[in-house]
């Protein structure tokens, strides 16, 4: 039964391929680190590629609406002292939002409010007492950042972020996490 999961989650990563490739080759790569704290005292340690697909809606306004492909891999450790598998690896990929000042204020700086969801492949499905029902998980995400330097090329962000199964299988207690993450534009 994983391995069909298994599957949608590789069917995924390939449909991020053509997505990424629509954006051309004047779209920007970017790689992004972050970690944070979640649930059961997880703390996530996470490293992203990202590729720019450019402006999606409102494009002659103040505040304009872009998207991103995400493709990262992290590492969970729990320091709960429990008994069990504490750790994990997770790879996640999917589409993202911003709705993105169009111009930097004076400052410099260029504010966006961010949202997206992904799907994700855990090595276990358990962590810190925890069983999340199954290895493949959806993550959805809220956030705020901004962009600054010379042409935006770096950004600082916050997140809330929810991992679950979308009740594919009757146990669904999901892990929450807030995360912080520091990225670079090439």
């Amino acid at each position: 039964m994983h391995w069909i999961y298994f599957r949608i989650f590789l069917a995924m990563c390939l449909l991020g391929s053509p997505l990424m490739a629509y954006a051309g080759t004047d779209a920007r790569m970017g790689i992004a680190v972050g970690s944070g704290i979640g649930v059961l005292h997880i703390v996530p340690y996470r490293l992203a590629v990202l590729k720019d697909l450019g402006p999606l809606a409102f494009k002659e306004k103040e505040w304009v609406l872009k998207g991103y492909w995400e493709l990262s891999a992290a590492y969970w450790e729990s320091y709960k002292n429990i008994e069990g598998n504490k750790q994990l690896i997770l790879w996640t990929t999917g589409p993202q939002g911003r709705l993105q000042r169009a111009t930097p204020f004076q400052s410099g700086i260029q504010p966006y409010l961010e949202f997206g969801i992904g799907a994700s492949w855990l090595s276990n499905q358990r962590i810190a007492g925890r069983d999340v029902g199954m290895q493949f998980l959806f993550e959805d995400r809220i956030g705020f950042g901004f962009r600054f330097g010379q042409k935006q090329k770096y950004d600082i962000n916050a997140h809330a972020m929810h991992y679950s199964h979308a009740s594919l299988v009757p146990h669904n207690p999901g892990i929450n996490m807030f995360l912080t993450t520091i990225g670079c534009w090439f």
